[in-house]
């Protein structure tokens, strides 16, 4: 009650419209979603506004107990994973929406050309003076991925607990949205390179690994000590993101019925939001300002909360306002150099 209040009472605008969202979407009292959850927090929590507690809903297989999960409690969010989760469904659809507006003809125009074995463009003439990746390179490391993830499916099938048939839904996903993320990274200055991802995913996982044999009750908040920095937020994320996905289910929170089924109109406001942005691009051309209002970046700042607070990203707003508009107006080539 009293973070609530005092994160009212501050002015934090972040925490008043998470609130007045809550609000009106359980149609309850401030107060009572005070008391029900801490706007902040990156817990999940039963109707009660107690701490939820996983064990009691499920199997020693680790299975759903349907039974003992509706005699317990519904999952309750906190209106920080809320949005986050609202943000993820309104940024799928936006990415798709922005690139098809955006990028669509010149997506069109490219891939005839490459039929037709037209002029090349002027990036195209820059990459002809580095040596082409050989095509069968990505072909193994394709094929590779999905015979290793489809064994996993069926070797490891009590513990990855997903069917193979979903494991082909996942790629065939990623097939369709490879693109316009590719499109969205490459023209907005994000980017991920191949080595560096290996060298820092086997440093990270060495690391992890000796971290959690030799730090002493390393992610248990409830046995650390309150000021210990061990309390692995990202894990903790990571695990009610598997409680909400993979033990309970997406129908019983986001379907019919489902307390959270109202998220699901996300899809729906992500696919439009691009709409009006590229409409008024093309009524008013000479404000070079209006297409640059990208809904699936801005959307993708709520895709670090949680375990990220709106302290961690307020100071991100602040220190990126002065590098990429301060510095990059008045020190151009400064920063060129060092941002």
């Amino acid at each position: 009650m009293a973070n609530c209040g005092v994160s009212i009472g501050g002015g934090d605008a972040y925490s008043i419209g998470a609130i007045t969202v809550m609000r009106a979407y359980y149609k309850q009292s401030v107060w009572f979603l005070c008391s029900l959850i801490i706007v902040l927090t990156i817990q999940l929590f039963t109707a009660s506004g107690h701490k939820y507690d996983t064990t009691k809903i499920f199997t020693p297989q680790f299975h759903l107990n349907i039974s003992a999960y509706e005699k317990y409690s519904k999952l309750y969010l906190s209106p920080l994973f809320a949005l986050s989760i609202g943000s993820g469904f309104a940024r799928f659809t936006a990415t798709l929406t922005h690139v098809a507006l955006f990028q669509g003809s010149d997506i069109w125009k490219q891939s005839r050309s490459v039929v037709k074995n037209v002029k090349m463009d002027i990036h195209a003439k820059l990459m002809k003076s580095y040596k082409q990746v050989p095509q069968w390179w990505f072909l193994v490391l394709l094929v590779g991925s999905i015979a290793l993830s489809l064994l996993m499916c069926f070797v490891w099938k009590k513990d990855v607990q997903l069917p193979w048939w979903g494991m082909l839904f996942a790629f065939g996903l990623t097939f369709i949205v490879t693109l316009p993320i590719g499109v969205i990274q490459a023209t907005t200055n994000q980017y991920a390179q191949l080595v560096g991802t290996l060298v820092a995913g086997t440093i990270n996982l060495a690391v992890a690994w000796w971290m959690l044999g030799s730090i002493e009750n390393i992610c248990d908040v409830e046995t650390l000590h309150p000021d210990s920095p061990w309390t692995c937020p990202k894990f903790r994320v990571t695990f009610d993101a598997s409680v909400i996905w993979g033990l309970i289910g997406p129908q019983r929170l986001f379907g019919p019925g489902g307390l959270y089924r109202n998220l699901v109109w996300l899809f729906l406001i992500g696919a439009l939001l691009p709409v009006p942005i590229w409409v008024l691009s093309k009524i008013f051309p000479e404000k070079k300002w209006i297409p640059l209002i990208n809904i699936p970046v801005v959307s993708y700042g709520f895709a670090g909360m949680p375990p990220a607070t709106p302290t961690n990203i307020a100071s991100w707003l602040i220190t990126g306002m002065i590098f990429n508009y301060s510095v990059f107006k008045h020190r151009k080539e400064w920063w060129k150099k060092y941002n």
